[in-house]
């Protein structure tokens, strides 16, 4: 799994490894258990890097992650690693500026779905207990629908 992240998230900028970010995609569909494996995997790829194209792609590798609808993506919360501060390490600020501020912003969007989203399953949980229990008193029942009247 990390040589896999690694190669999906080379430093090369005119090309994309699609055969690795595939095998990644494919791993974390097959089981839930190689999602904590890409994870640290990635984290541990960005807290070191300080290359946007490295940073984009792993950016993207999340964002494919998350459309795969898996239920156990839900169960993330907050990312694992912080890119909210990035800077390019290796060109000057004035050539990486619109590069780095994107990443910023790619990085807050994902990690803002990706708290949403670790919400969102905490109220459906929730609510299937709040249910359970009100399907055990018939009476509760019948005030709930008539409140919602």
């Amino acid at each position: 799994m990390e040589a896999a992240v690694i190669w999906a998230t080379s430093h090369e900028d005119s090309h994309v490894d699609y055969d690795n970010a595939k095998r990644v995609f494919q791993w974390i569909k097959v089981s839930p258990t190689h999602l904590r494996q890409f994870a640290w995997a990635l984290c541990a790829r960005m807290e070191k890097t300080q290359c946007w194209v490295v940073a984009l792609k792993g950016l993207i590798l999340i964002h494919g992650v998350f459309c795969s609808k898996l239920s156990a993506v839900h169960k993330i919360g907050r990312l694992p690693f912080d890119l909210s501060n990035f800077n390019d390490g290796h060109d000057s600020a004035a050539k990486t500026w619109p590069f780095n501020a994107f990443i910023r912003k790619y990085y807050a969007f994902h990690n803002h779905k990706s708290a949403l989203m670790c919400d969102d399953l905490k109220a459906r949980i929730k609510e299937l207990k709040d249910q359970q229990k009100e399907a055990t008193t018939p009476l509760s029942q019948d005030l709930v629908r008539i409140q919602k009247m």
